[in-house]
């Protein structure tokens, strides 16, 4: 069997040789018209053939494709795995540090137990009235001591301000008997106003929060679900008009429109209840009101916001305020 095979095989092979052969021997214009008839029977073998080698590759090039992404897939997971361990070996590094850390101060708490010292400084309001234009006006017409002012000096024959009539700025009815110093806190309400600009023995001036020469340290306070979220700090500046500027804010601090903006809620000075205010039901809750951004604008490339307030003492006119006056602890005096 195997040898008929191979010789049908063989006597098959020789037949067609032969014949191409006798193909190629005969002249070109006999042997086209057969040529060209073999061809169109053997195209749509060629057509089917060629689709066959195209589908090949194809599939080829998916085979290799699908290993490629196999490889980066793989590479992609070790990747990940490891950074799941980093983070679990950090956590576990955070969670002995928390331990140790509260282990300690339990251990000094223990060692040192005893009651909080008294703070050396503590906050007192002074209840003031605003003057009115009309009033400063009289007193500035007035002849005598009680109507001498502040731009006077001893060329004009005056030894001591009595009152400050500080032209553009408002009038406080209270001073120096007062323990009013210059650069105290004004406010009305939970709104700041400004701080005291000159002050004489009755009297002082009110410097606007609007005011060019205005600077006062200030921080960011955004509500979100949870409550009020404190945001970074700056400074915020009086720029002559119905508007403020707020410096110091870094470009990677998260800043947006109608965010609030304080006196920072770390001041130790109003961290606490005022002492010895002239009325027991004043009550002074940190952190005090500046106003909310109206523009905030990050330029390419710089280090930090341009930001605009939109001030809350535009809207407030006040006939009475309170200046913050820092007085020394009675209580830590009278202790030690």
């Amino acid at each position: 069997m195997r040898r008929s095979g191979l010789f049908s095989w063989l006597i098959t092979t020789l037949a067609l040789s032969a014949m191409a052969l006798g193909l190629l021997s005969l002249p070109a214009d006999f042997s086209r018209p057969i040529r060209l008839a073999g061809r169109d029977l053997s195209r749509p073998g060629q057509t089917v053939t060629r689709a066959g080698i195209e589908l090949c590759q194809a599939g080829w090039s998916m085979v290799r494709n699908w290993q490629a992404r196999r490889v980066q897939l793989d590479r992609l997971q070790e990747q990940l795995a490891i950074q799941a361990n980093r983070e679990r070996d950090y956590q576990a590094r955070m969670s002995e540090l928390t331990r140790r850390l509260e282990r300690a101060e339990a251990q000094v708490a223990a060692k040192y137990s005893g009651t909080p010292t008294q703070p050396l400084v503590v906050p007192k309001l002074v209840a003031a009235r605003v003057l009115s234009s009309e009033t400063v006006a009289l007193m500035a017409g007035r002849k005598g001591p009680g109507s001498r002012l502040l731009s006077t000096g001893t060329s004009q024959g005056v030894g001591e301000n009595l009152l400050v009539l500080d032209q553009g700025r408002p009038t406080l009815d209270i001073g120096t008997d007062h323990g009013i110093a210059i650069h105290q806190p004004v406010f009305a309400g939970e709104v700041v106003l400004g701080r005291t600009a000159n002050c004489g023995s009755y009297s002082c001036s009110l410097q606007a929060v609007t005011d060019a020469k205005f600077q006062s340290p200030a921080q960011l306070l955004r509500k979100t679900e949870s409550g009020w979220q404190a945001g970074a700090e700056g400074v915020i500046e009086g720029t002559g008009s119905e508007r403020c500027r707020l410096t110091g804010i870094g470009s990677s601090q998260s800043v947006a429109v109608g965010d609030e903006v304080y006196t920072p809620a770390a001041d130790p000075l109003l961290a606490g209840q005022p002492a010895g205010s002239e009325s027991e039901n004043t009550v002074m809750p940190p952190p005090m009101f500046y106003g909310h951004i109206v523009q905030a604008k990050f330029n390419p490339g710089a280090t930090y916001w341009e930001i605009e307030v939109e001030p809350a003492a535009m809207n407030v006119r006040p006939t009475f305020v309170w200046v913050l006056k820092p007085e020394v602890n009675a209580v830590r005096m009278l202790g030690n």
